[in-house]
C-alpha cells in the first residue's frame, strides 16, 4: 500500500482505499465515482444528496462527526477500508 496524503491510502491493486483521516473518504468516493463513469450530479441524484455537497466531500470538506469518528479509531489504532460490497 502506498500514501496518497495524509488521510487516505491506495492499496497496491488499486481495489480498496484505506482512510486515515476525513479528508479520505472524500478521495474514495471520488475514485470510485469516476471508476463508474458518474458524474456528481448523477451520484449526488442516486445518493439523495445535494450536489454541492457531494462536491464538498469529494474537495475534503469534513464534518465534526467524521473528524471525531477518525480521533476516536486512530486512538484505538485501526483504519477504515472502503472497497466494493460483495455480491452474494
Amino acid at each position: 500500500m502506498h500514501t496518497t496524503s495524509n488521510d487516505v491510502g491506495v492499496s497496491a491493486n488499486r481495489d480498496e482505499f484505506v482512510v486515515f483521516g476525513p479528508n479520505g473518504f472524500g478521495a474514495a468516493i471520488k475514485e470510485f465515482r469516476h471508476r463508474r463513469g458518474l458524474t456528481q450530479q448523477q451520484l449526488a441524484t442516486r445518493a439523495d444528496l445535494y450536489r454541492s455537497y457531494l462536491s464538498k466531500l469529494e474537495s475534503g470538506a469534513t464534518t465534526e462527526a467524521l473528524e471525531q469518528m477518525t480521533r476516536a479509531l486512530a486512538a484505538l489504532d485501526l483504519e477504515i477500508v472502503v472497497r466494493e460490497r460483495s455480491r452474494p
